[in-house]
């Protein structure tokens, strides 16, 4: 499983988050109610004499919604604000995406606060990004 499917399966455990609601991979859909996930360009990576690393990535999570009348605007902000809460409140509580190749995650956090990216003529689409570091161990090729 990618990275990118483990942040997708973690943030399915937001409530509200609705459960024929999908959230995407790379790219969000054309239509009010649709998430995506995309990784940026950006990693970090720390090496250690025994193989292992500590990896920094960075992942956006977009949001398209019904935009057009002041209360769904509303609405649409506090959402992202219930969501950014939750992610700081699963990080402390150490409820962290599970990752699988031998890599573990160590925190989760948003780097980038949630914004209004582009506007249409009803919708809009908003975004927020995650950092997510998480520890590669070397596989025993015993």
């Amino acid at each position: 499983m990618t990275i990118n499917e483990s942040i997708i399966k973690w943030l399915y455990e937001y409530g509200q988050i609705e459960i024929d609601e999908r959230i995407d991979t790379d790219l969000l859909q054309a239509k009010a109610n649709a998430y995506a996930v995309s990784k940026t360009p950006t990693t970090i990576k720390d090496e250690f004499v025994d193989g292992s690393s500590l990896n920094t990535e960075y992942y956006t999570f977009f949001m398209r919604k019904k935009s057009q009348f002041e209360p769904d605007r509303i609405g649409n902000n506090a959402f992202l604000e219930d969501l950014t809460d939750w992610v700081e409140e699963r990080n402390m509580d150490g409820v962290l995406p599970k990752l699988d190749n031998n890599r573990f995650c160590e925190n989760i956090a948003i780097s980038s606060g949630f914004y209004l990216f582009e506007t249409e003529e009803s919708e809009s689409v908003y975004q927020l990004t995650f950092e997510i570091i998480y520890r590669k161990e070397k596989a025993n090729r015993e």
